[in-house]
């Protein structure tokens, strides 16, 4: 329309701070509402209980999760074709070091969540995971996933800096479009409308949080019903989806695909997060200069 681009958006997906409340109480601990406190739980976590996770960075997506849900400008698209990236910014570098650290103390899965591995490994040990909504029915309530037990998990708030407001990171959120060269626009339209917006599709079906207002609140009523969650279910994610910071964006090439490349496999390897920010940083550029994009 008019030389741009729409898509419909069909589900939302801002992180939020899932964890186990019975494991919680069973330790004795307390959820954490700030970035320092994750560091700390996560080390108190390492010493009484090894074997037991906080979190996990073995996902194309982590950085979406940790960097943007810390306010990191790693991936700030300043208008259509100029993006700006920097990992020298105070909250890299702080988010990085956390991240060091709890990978040095074995709190920090590396599998990918989607992975039998992390599956047969974390099952029932999963104390925390920050990450998207649609964590829900992808892992938790999954029959086939972390299959956990109704009225254990709860999804928190985001983390936030000391001192400071909450912000969430993105982890996708689907999105449809239609070609103007479809042999059936009439039928495409009725396909859209059906799939963003009626409630047998989104809050019958749908396995996260709806983008479609009157349907998203009906998909966290029909959540809160069920009593699988455990906690302020509903609010906290109405919340969060209101707070996913601004100083990130999706450029026109694929950020997972580049830490993917760049970061994963040296994590993996023992590298240093703190140390590879620079070549992270310099990697995001490069792929925005062949997609186009001036670095600002």
């Amino acid at each position: 329309m008019d030389d741009t681009v729409y898509g419909l958006r069909n589900d939302l997906a801002p992180t939020v701070t899932w964890y186990d409340q019975s494991l919680m109480d069973e330790f004795g601990y307390t959820v954490p509402t700030t970035w320092e406190e994750y560091q700390e739980l996560g080390e108190k976590v390492a010493d009484e209980h090894p074997g037991y996770i906080i979190g996990g960075v073995g996902d194309a997506f982590a950085e979406e999760i940790y960097f943007w849900g810390a306010k990191a400008p790693v991936n700030t698209v300043v208008d259509a074709n100029t993006l700006s990236s920097d990992t020298s910014d105070p909250y890299a570098q702080d988010m990085a070091a956390i991240i060091d650290d709890l990978l040095d103390a074995g709190v920090l899965a590396q599998e990918n969540v989607f992975s039998p591995e992390f599956v047969q490994k974390y099952t029932g040990k999963v104390l925390m995971l920050p990450g998207p909504v649609w964590y829900s029915g992808a892992l938790f309530s999954n029959p086939d996933s972390l299959n956990a037990k109704p009225g254990t998990i709860a999804a928190g708030l985001p983390l936030a800096w000391e001192g400071e407001d909450a912000v969430a990171g993105n982890v996708g959120g689907g999105t449809w479009f239609i070609s103007q060269h479809s042999a059936n626009l009439e039928a495409a339209k009725k396909f859209l409308e059906f799939v963003t917006s009626d409630e047998r599709y989104q809050v019958d079906m749908a396995s996260g949080l709806p983008a479609y207002q009157a349907a998203g609140d009906k998909w966290l009523a029909k959540q809160a019903e069920a009593g699988f969650f455990a906690g302020d279910f509903a609010e906290n994610v109405s919340t969060a989806s209101t707070q996913v910071w601004d100083g990130w964006g999706y450029p026109r090439f694929s950020q997972e695909a580049v830490w993917a490349k760049t970061v994963t496999p040296k994590l993996a390897a023992g590298e240093s997060l703190v140390d590879l920010l620079p070549e992270w940083e310099k990697a995001i550029e490069n792929e925005a200069q062949v997609n186009g994009y001036a670095i600002k």
